[in-house]
């Protein structure tokens, strides 16, 4: 991508399933080893996950790339943030200490519109875009005019890099996702078309 861009994470399953299958190299790929964001409230909802005993062993690397600014936490100003959630969500929505449906995905859009509008403000071509699986979570990205990306289209991008050479190599790599969230069987996906992998000789 030639424009700056910034990825935002805003889904939990995500996260998860790519740290906890030791797949977390592909979010790093996609982004052009630049910073993956998240916002506070989907650090504080992994804090919770990753004590669980499916996820636990996901813990240390989790840590590393915080540590490393792999990944960067960005600070939820609710004050800020909430009064543009409650545009789409209705003004009764409340963060429920931070148990709230949907939170993450809301507060991470929420943080994207804030930067979308700064980057106008200052004339900035930076893109900015959210990494989800949820469906209703990217229709309301789109609404928004918020570029979304899904586990799909990571794994995508790595094919047309070469980072996952064949079909096989893809599978495998979906399948490990696919024990630490709900995903479709790889037959189903993009991902299982035999083109992909047709290289010129």
């Amino acid at each position: 991508m030639a424009t700056p861009a910034v990825f935002i994470i805003v889904d939990t399953s995500v996260l998860l399933s790519f740290i906890c299958s030791n797949n977390e190299k592909f979010l790093l790929i996609f982004t052009q080893e630049s910073p993956l964001y998240v916002p506070e409230t989907i650090d504080n909802e992994m804090a919770r996950k990753l004590k669980e005993s499916r996820f636990k062993h996901g813990r240390k690397t989790w840590e590393t790339l915080k540590s490393s600014q792999r990944v960067e936490v960005l600070e939820d100003n609710l004050v800020t943030l909430l009064p543009i959630i409650r545009g789409w969500a209705g003004p009764r929505f409340g963060l429920q200490h931070g148990l709230a449906k949907n939170l993450g995905e809301y507060v991470g859009i929420a943080h994207c519109i804030i930067r979308q509008d700064n980057n106008r403000k200052n004339k900035s071509t930076e893109k900015v875009a959210i990494i989800l699986d949820d469906g209703d979570g990217a229709e309301l990205a789109r609404k928004r005019q918020i570029m979304s990306f899904s586990s799909e289209q990571v794994l995508l991008r790595a094919v047309q890099l070469g980072r996952l050479p064949s079909r096989g190599a893809a599978k495998k790599v979906w399948e490990q996702l696919r024990k630490y969230d709900e995903h479709i069987p790889f037959e189903d996906t993009k991902l299982s078309d035999r083109t992909l992998y047709q290289r010129d000789s």
